[in-house]
């Protein structure tokens, strides 16, 4: 278990540092860089303007990875995610490792290599990964009657996204009915539940006094409103959609759960919680369209328990089906070797032809299906990583050589405040330009001497210098304003 940690820890790192950040990774990151340059950590905000959505535990966390250079480099903002899935791993083990080792050894496995654990998430500058340990490790330490340190982790996972409570309490009300000391149980979770608001109240009272409170407050209405109210049609949709989603986010183990599983008796409480648990976030998911790829990532350490005990590994493949995926194989990894060679990536191109030919003979000799299991589930870390990953690195658009050509052209004029024209909506700029500049960009025009970054050119006035980035041009304007 230690070498699949490490070996798929190093997988995964390889190219993060050079892979430009996309999607919602920026906006992460920029609220992290603006905590560090202005040791404000109570108000999350984004070009010195307030952001609402997210509660701030995750940006803490990247914030800490650079205090010490004020600096926040890609890895800095996704190595989170990439402990946090470590870490998960362990736990699932030692949960269950004084009931049965190979039922823990497994489901560890199971936890670490889940496709949206693993590939989706697993590396991402977003909070699911480090929500999903957190909410696990509540679990943990309820299970383990450690009340207060329980507690401390759901209070930290509210905080890192809000929503933990209701798959949390719900799902112990539901296994309160197969308690027998009921009264005793309901006391512990009371207390549990009061405890869990401690760190999250705290940051709220903190924000009263340092932020928009009512701002803050009337967001956060919206933002569940939002998420709450459907239409008939979207909620259809979402309900047919959701089973493939959960299916997907719990490959490959999802099709070795279908093939191999066997009837057994519910005999602890770690596997009826996670029943209950996995069970609840699946039907909350299936009936409220709300985000459900992401929110279901909570969902899959209960899965790797449930597929731990329900699962005959040793269960022999058909021959058959071993051949289909050798094929499979040699056909994925073929396509890499010839898309790099044409591209002159020699040394990528030899990888991945040793990936295809080791998963080639590795799934020709697999017996049982917990090897077909890891075996595709290793394959899909190497191309994603080796592959996909490094296309990436290659392809994407780089906004940090535009950031460092615009920060050196902007040194000149001396190291003013930069105010950002409020129709510039690309944050994958912008925090490269803060992390080059050393300082948090504006909106507002607050200042009696400033650099303006707009998205056109403004009548009468001549820019310092302009710059195409993508396919927007962007001009420069020293202003001063009495």
């Amino acid at each position: 278990m230690i070498f699949i940690n490490f070996f798929i820890f190093f997988n995964l790192l390889f190219y993060q540092n050079r892979l430009p950040l996309k999607h919602e990774e920026p906006r992460r990151a920029i609220i992290a860089q603006e905590m560090v340059f202005t040791r404000n950590f109570i108000v999350p905000k984004i070009c010195q303007e307030p952001y609402y959505k997210k509660p701030p535990f995750h940006n803490w966390v990247i914030a800490i990875t650079s205090l010490r250079d004020k600096y926040i480099s890609n890895i800095d903002a996704r190595i989170p995610s990439l402990f946090s899935l470590i870490l998960l791993s362990f736990f699932i083990f030692f949960l269950y490792k004084d009931i049965n080792i190979d039922v823990a050894l497994i489901s560890s496995i199971i936890g670490l290599t889940s496709f949206s654990s693993m590939i989706s998430y697993g590396v991402k500058a977003e909070p699911d990964m480090l929500f999903t340990f957190l909410f696990f490790a509540s679990y943990f330490f309820i299970i383990k009657d450690k009340i207060f340190i329980s507690s401390l982790f759901m209070g930290a996972s509210i905080l890192t996204k809000g929503i933990s409570p209701l798959f949390f309490y719900l799902s112990f009300l539901i296994f309160l009915l197969f308690e027998k000391n009921k009264k005793n149980f309901l006391k512990k979770l009371s207390i549990h539940f009061f405890l869990s608001l401690v760190l999250p109240i705290i940051w709220i009272g903190l924000y009263y006094l340092k932020g928009n409170f009512n701002a803050l407050l009337n967001s956060l209405f919206f933002e569940v409103k939002d998420r709450a109210v459907s239409g008939i049609k979207d909620i259809i949709i979402d309900a047919i959609e959701f089973p493939y989603r959960a299916f997907l986010a719990l490959f490959p183990w999802s099709l070795v759960f279908i093939y191999s599983f066997k009837k057994r008796k519910i005999n602890d409480k770690i596997l009826l919680s996670s029943l209950i648990i996995f069970s609840v976030i699946f039907l909350i998911l299936f009936i409220f369209p709300c985000g459900k790829g992401r929110y279901f990532l909570p969902a899959v350490p209960f899965f790797a328990i449930i597929c731990g005990n329900f699962s005959d590994f040793n269960k022999r493949i058909n021959l058959k089906f071993l051949n289909i995926f050798s094929i499979f194989a040699f056909i994925v990894t073929s396509f890499g070797v010839l898309f790099f060679i044409f591209k002159g990536y020699y040394f990528q191109s030899f990888l991945i032809f040793l990936i295809g030919i080791f998963s080639f003979i590795y799934f020709k000799l697999t017996i049982n299906i917990k090897e077909f299991g890891l075996g595709l589930a290793i394959f899909i870390l190497l191309i994603s990583s080796h592959f996909i990953n490094y296309y990436r690195t290659k392809y994407m658009y780089n906004y940090h050589k535009d950031a460092i050509f615009i920060v050196k052209k902007l040194n000149k004029f001396g190291h003013l405040p930069i105010v950002v024209d409020e129709k510039y909506k690309k944050l994958r700029l912008l925090f490269n330009i803060e992390r080059e500049y050393r300082m948090p960009l504006y909106r507002s025009k607050n200042f009696k001497k400033y650099i303006y970054m707009s998205v056109t050119p403004l009548k009468k006035l001549t820019p310092i210098f302009q710059k195409k980035v993508k396919k927007t041009n962007l001009y420069f304007y020293l202003m001063t304003q009495s």
